[in-house]
């Protein structure tokens, strides 16, 4: 037994560079150990004993936050290892651990662990480092991450493409040099000290936007979704991300010999009806495929343990069998934030709608819509006009009402006709284009998107566009410009199959987090639909299992079929 646990601990990374008799040696302090589905390790606060490394299966990690909520720390599968952090601080178990695919492991007590350290330190030192990247990695925030959601690969684009960007920057400054040198020949000593001081600071603005918005694009892996976050500094911004279970294939590409030479590749995911995420430039872009393939792989093994258990729990149930199967317990549900919103509308009474109607939204909900509007500033745009009529329209109103000057001769009744004539229709204008733009709606349900485009007061009817969560492809944004992404103004592109002409939820607010509403509401109903058909298959499957077990408990074994006669 312990030669052949020597051989499978050869696959842990912290003891693949030992030798057999070393890894012999390892294998003889350890405890092979068996726990099922839903089992728990140990708790958040127990005493720290025992490390382990996992030959098969998988665990969750999680912890309760200071404020209470529950967040998952991390998932390990087959040669990963965990319960170091306890045993090296002396201090109780930071989070609790639990499986969530039956899982078998090596367990070192206290004394073997300590061991292990004095007769490998390198071991020790390899833990430290490997401890320090995963926490800096899982710990580190990005837009729209989820409580249940672990970063496992955070990138960006290899040095060669900021190189690749400098180019104009080279050009710029053989062009200054050559200015400063023909000021200076000409004898003109100051204007070339000022031109090369101008040129520096233009050049050193010019290299620092350059370098920051090389270093401010994010390739995201996580455990359940691959992110691509676009980011043009002062400029524009794009995201595109599609769940791990719809990723089909990842290729990589290399575009010429320097990437060989240098070691950078194209990454392109494609998936099932989400379309591609392109990783451009992407230094180690063979260790983050198969480290994709890693996570994609663990969280299709953890949804079919889900179905397994459940399964088993429906079997169980149609038989009458008593007691339950061991599953898995999630952590508590956690107190999320509440997403930014409008105040829920509730049109009841006549002051309330009409309160509703004055006071303009860019965010609504109603019961399981989230209704947007175009940004504030559209609505600026549309109502200038009208507004400078008001005032333009009052003043003259004021004016022929007060007659000051040489106005005290004209006579009033046709300049005050004139003056209330245009104020009207100044306030009518402002209604109609104010209505206009409240009337044009995005809206999401739990099972659909809407695109609602009216006329004013509905005098020309509207168009309403609507598609479903299961033909949707693919959910991304963009902010396209420097004054949109200072005031936070963006598209949101779902492009859906079988159609040419994308939703598009043009000019509002806070794109990222339309988007990001979105994708949750997409990913939460094909789960939704999802479950319900694995719920009829396993009722299916159980109830020709219950009728088995009927036909067996019967005759005491299944019927064996006649032979043909001769």
């Amino acid at each position: 037994m312990s030669e052949e646990l020597a051989t499978r601990l050869q696959a842990v990374s912290i003891f693949s560079f030992l030798s057999p008799e070393e890894r012999q040696k390892i294998a003889s302090l350890g405890q092979v150990e068996h726990y099922p589905r839903g089992a728990v390790l140990f708790r958040q606060g127990d005493p720290g004993d025992k490390f382990y490394v996992i030959l098969s299966g998988q665990i969750r990690v999680w912890a309760h936050e200071p404020d209470g909520r529950a967040r998952v720390l991390n998932y390990h599968t087959a040669g990963d290892f965990f319960g170091e952090l306890a045993l090296f601080t002396d201090k109780p178990r930071s989070a609790t651990v639990d499986v969530v695919h039956d899982v078998e492991l090596v367990s070192f007590n206290k004394e073997a662990f300590e061991q292990i350290l004095t007769l490998h330190p390198r071991i020790g030192q390899y833990m430290r480092t490997w401890v320090q990247e995963r926490m800096r990695i899982s710990n580190r925030p990005f837009p729209g991450k989820q409580w249940d959601e672990v970063a496992v690969v955070f990138a960006r684009k290899h040095w060669i493409a900021l190189v690749e960007s400098l180019w104009p920057l080279a050009i710029a400054l053989l062009v200054g040099v050559g200015l400063v040198v023909v000021l200076y020949v000409l004898g003109s000593t100051r204007a070339a000290a000022i031109a090369s001081l101008i040129s520096f600071l233009l050049l050193f603005v010019w290299g620092w936007w350059l370098y920051v918005d090389w270093i401010n694009d994010d390739y995201i892996v996580t455990t359940k979704r691959v992110i691509h976050i676009e980011r043009v500094l002062f400029i524009r911004e794009e995201r595109h991300e599609a769940p791990l279970e719809q990723i089909q294939d990842v290729t990589m590409k290399t575009p010429n010999a320097v990437a060989r030479l240098l070691d950078f590749r194209d990454l392109v995911i494609k998936t099932a009806g989400l379309g591609p995420i392109t990783f451009a430039r992407l230094p180690n872009a063979e260790r983050i495929k198969n480290v994709i393939f890693q996570v994609r792989r663990a969280a299709l093994e953890r949804r079919a343990a889900e179905e397994k258990g459940q399964i088993r729990q429906t079997i169980r149930e149609r038989l009458g069998l008593p007691g339950k199967p061991v599953a898995a317990s999630p952590p508590p549900p956690p107190a999320q934030k509440p997403a930014p919103r409008g105040k829920q509308v509730v049109r009841k009474e006549p002051l309330s709608r009409l309160v509703s109607y004055i006071v303009p939204r860019l965010r609504e909900e109603v019961g399981d819509q989230v209704i947007w509007r175009k940004h504030w500033l559209v609505l600026a745009g549309a109502l200038w006009p009208p507004v400078l009529g008001i005032l333009f329209s009052a003043a003259l109103l004021i004016a022929v009402l007060l007659q000051p000057g040489p106005l005290a001769t004209i006579p009033r009744p046709l300049p005050l006709l004139a003056a209330f004539v245009l104020l009207v229709s100044s306030a009518f204008w402002y209604l109609w284009r104010y209505d206009g733009w409240r009337n044009d709606v995005y809206i999401v349900t739990d099972t659909r998107v809407i695109d609602v485009s009216s006329s004013p007061f509905h005098v020309r009817g509207e168009s309403r566009r609507e598609g479903t969560f299961d033909v949707i492809q693919t959910i991304y944004y963009d902010i396209p410009n420097f004054l949109a992404r200072l005031i936070n103004m963006g598209n949101v592109y779902i492009d859906t199959a079988g159609t040419s002409k994308a939703f598009t939820f043009e000019q509002v607010h806070g794109p990222s987090v339309v988007q990001e509403e979105i994708f949750r509401r997409m990913v939460a109903h094909r789960e939704r639909v999802q479950q319900a058909t694995r719920k009829r298959q396993r009722e299916e499957f159980s109830e020709w299992f219950r009728i088995y077990h009927q036909e067996v408990g019967q005759t005491g074994r299944p019927e064996t079929p006649r032979p043909p006669e001769a």
